[in-house]
């Protein structure tokens, strides 16, 4: 009875296909397209309507916010993997990011006109979170076809990556250049979405 009950269980097993190299970065630009797409179709020209005079500055403050969108886009996919072991420059990349921050952090609030409390922030949060809903959405659904062993961390590291490409897409089109103002509220932003993946992830991802 046992002897064909496993035979059973077994007899349509398939060989586990070894996951693409290039999955990550076909993700990555998946989420990045759909969430300026989304982050467009929300504001509209405001989008393409930066100052020539701060063009430079106003690329330079995304930085942190792209490096950490490629380290914790790669993190997702390496915790669909069971036994994968995250490379090191992925994790060199995401403290890189995390420094740049910190020194935004600092800088920001040393100046005289920090303008943290700036009326907009409530918007800005708001907006960031809207937009990291899509890419959410599609990291989700990308680790749900695989076999993640953590869950939740999957579902907060798809979070993460979702609100810094929220953030990404929304500073492409925020004219608020202030360093406090930046850190403070974007990161509060990439956190709140971070803590929806990391809700979410034991729920949509376990097996």
């Amino acid at each position: 009875m046992n002897k064909k009950l496993i035979d059973a269980l077994v007899e349509d097993l398939q060989p586990v296909k070894r996951p693409s190299p290039w999955a990550a970065t076909r993700l990555f630009l998946v989420c990045l397209l759909t969430t300026l797409i989304f982050a467009w179709l929300m504001r509209g020209n405001r989008m393409l309507a930066a100052d020539p005079t701060l063009t430079l500055w106003s690329w330079l403050k995304l930085l942190p916010f792209a490096l950490g969108a490629v380290a914790c886009v790669l993190l997702t996919c390496d915790t669909t993997i069971p036994a994968r072991h995250t490379k090191r420059w992925t994790l060199a990349l995401l403290i890189t990011a995390a420094l740049i921050l910190i020194s935004f952090v600092t800088a920001g609030l040393m100046s005289p006109d920090a303008n943290v409390l700036n009326p907009s922030a409530l918007g800005c949060v708001r907006s960031i979170v809207i937009f990291a809903i899509p890419p959410l959405a599609f990291m989700l659904w990308f680790a749900r076809q695989r076999a993640t062993t953590h869950p939740a961390f999957a579902g907060a590291c798809a979070g993460a990556a979702a609100g810094l490409l929220g953030s990404l897409a929304y500073g492409m089109s925020c004219r608020i250049d202030g360093l406090a103002f930046i850190s403070v509220w974007y990161s509060t932003a990439i956190l709140a979405v971070a803590a929806i993946g990391l809700l979410l992830g034991p729920r949509i991802l376990r097996w």
